[in-house]
């Protein structure tokens, strides 16, 4: 279950989805958020070419495939929520084992794998159209701590 935006409340409860981000398989890249010691604690354990795997609320099946982890401020990210492509971020506080707030996320990038019904989608123009943003840093615009 991934909970609607990421405040601080919100991850409290669960992996949560940035608002100003796209849902995961629409165009652009969608991010989800949880804290490091409890729903994302296994994200250090992911390995390029893992599979993740995600159900959408619309039921839709999506298998990504992660690309290597990377550390970065939360507001340097260099996540475009606006990128061409299907993609997917998970981010998390960095250092792991870190026991007060830092500035610092770990960031595994995915790749959405072929799904001819989003292309479809894609081709048909129905596919979500993200809103103007002065800024294509999506973690700096939605802060987890």
């Amino acid at each position: 279950m991934v909970l609607a935006g990421a405040s601080g409340e919100a991850v409290a409860f669960g992996p949560a989805h940035l608002s100003n981000t796209p849902q995961p398989g629409d165009s652009g890249t969608a991010v989800i958020a949880a804290h490091r010691d409890t729903y994302f604690r296994w994200l250090k354990d992911v390995k390029p070419g893992d599979l993740l795997l995600i159900t959408r609320k619309d039921g839709r099946e999506l298998t990504f495939r992660a690309g290597p982890g990377r550390i970065a401020r939360w507001d340097e990210s260099g996540i475009n929520a606006n990128a061409a492509g299907h993609h997917l971020a998970l981010a998390t506080c960095w250092p792991f084992d870190a026991t007060a707030r830092g500035p610092m996320r770990y960031i595994v990038s995915a790749e959405l794998m072929e799904d001819a019904s989003l292309a479809a989608t894609d081709a048909g123009g129905a596919g979500q159209e993200l809103p103007e943003k002065s800024s294509d840093n999506a973690l700096a615009q939605n802060s987890v701590n």
